[in-house]
């Protein structure tokens, strides 16, 4: 039976790494034994360091050192506890390390809202798309759970054993049959939330299948990618070997025509 009175579990509230970073994640075996290495070398890239973001800063541009006035307001405060903690002739060194710090905290945020950039992997792109599914999938469930426990006031009840006067919620939604609905809405959301990202932070059967067949995409990806490079490096060498050769030709046949001619 659907529980009316709790209907938002909170079994779905992992928000896991993966957002960023796939962690212990296993390569699948049935990647083709050629893009394996590839493979592992996609799993063990840091989604910040190693992924563009969609902000980037044009090249010779030199960003000045951060300082806590530019941080949202509700990122300050930690950042000013420490300034605080240094002795003032310290502050101001420590200012852009601090903030930046701060700032490096938020990225996992900043590149779910934001995105990543032009060169980003199919790998890394559907990580970050499961991710944001799950989190507006966790919106809906939210908002529908708040739905069920808003109050809409109080009302004043008797105590059978003690006789006093206690204070009750009246809920905002009272029909039981509405809110049999939204209890069920929730929990088919909390199963599509599962099936993305499983309650112990890891992919869930979708999310998995998804993310499986993106990382075999951007393993045969660089696999082609190399093999062009390589291809690229051999047609250079070979036309300079062409070259080279039609060079000493030309050089031969010009010199066996004075060896001719001297001959004469």
């Amino acid at each position: 039976m659907t529980d009316l009175s709790n209907p938002a579990s909170g079994g779905d509230d992992s928000r896991p790494d993966i957002t960023m970073n796939p962690g212990s994640m296993l390569a699948p075996a049935n990647i083709p034994t050629e893009h394996q290495p590839y493979a592992q070398r996609i799993l063990a890239m840091d989604a910040i360091d190693d992924v563009p973001g969609s902000a980037v800063v044009p090249e010779g541009v030199k960003l000045s050192p951060m300082k806590v006035h530019s941080l949202a307001p509700e990122m300050r405060a930690e950042v000013e506890a420490q300034l605080h903690a240094l002795p003032p002739e310290q502050r101001e060194a420590a200012e852009h390390e601090l903030v930046a710090a701060r700032v490096r905290e938020e990225l996992p945020s900043i590149r779910l809202k934001g995105g990543h950039g032009e060169g980003a992997l199919p790998f890394h792109r559907e990580m970050l798309n499961v991710t944001r599914r799950h989190e507006d999938l966790r919106r809906v469930r939210d908002q529908y759970a708040a739905y069920l426990a808003e109050v809409s006031g109080f009302e004043t009840t008797v105590d059978p054993e003690t006789g006093e006067a206690v204070p009750q919620e009246v809920l905002a939604i009272q029909n039981p049959v509405r809110r049999r609905a939204y209890a069920v809405h929730i929990a088919d959301v909390e199963r599509q939330m599962r099936l993305l990202i499983a309650p112990d932070g890891g992919f869930g059967l979708e999310g998995k299948k998804l993310v499986d067949k993106a990382l075999a995409q951007s393993a045969a990806l660089l696999h082609r990618r190399d093999q062009e490079a390589a291809d690229l490096a051999e047609v250079r060498r070979r036309a300079a070997h062409i070259n080279r050769e039609k060079s000493i030709e030309e050089r031969a046949q010009s010199l066996a025509r004075v060896q001719r001619n001297g001959a004469d």
